[in-house]
């Protein structure tokens, strides 16, 4: 899948530069793609079944297990993206997340950032992130 996208947006949080090839058949499924996400805005990835949408989440929030990055880069507030820097910043809710059915996806954020953001943090301070 050939994926060309160019968003330019105000300011950085996020800079992804890749093909991305499977183990399984060393075929490229991701290449070509070029995307910048900013802090506090939403990104829904659609596409057709096997186009690759989970493949780029993997390779985003360094589950990386079934494939390899193979030349270009990921950067988090332009730092080399790791499993660590991912926590901090990028929340996502994956298609087959069954641990909260009973929930939206804002309020399984909401939950998951009241775990995992520091107690001091104000709702407002939550919210924001």
């Amino acid at each position: 899948v050939d994926i060309a996208a160019q968003i330019p947006w105000y300011e950085r949080l996020s800079e992804f530069k890749m093909p991305w090839e499977m183990h399984s058949n060393k075929q490229t499924v991701i290449k070509n793609l070029n995307l910048r996400v900013h802090s506090g805005q939403m990104l829904a990835v659609i596409g057709s079944s096997g186009c690759g949408k989970t493949s780029l989440l993997d390779i985003i929030t360094c589950r990386d297990e079934g494939g390899t990055l193979n030349s270009g880069e990921i950067l988090i507030n332009g730092k080399t993206s790791t499993r660590s820097l991912v926590k901090k910043c990028i929340a996502h809710v994956r298609q087959d997340d069954r641990l909260l059915p009973h929930l939206t996806v804002r309020e399984t954020l909401a939950f998951v950032a009241k775990l995992r953001l520091p107690a001091h943090f104000t709702q407002e301070q939550r919210d924001q992130r």
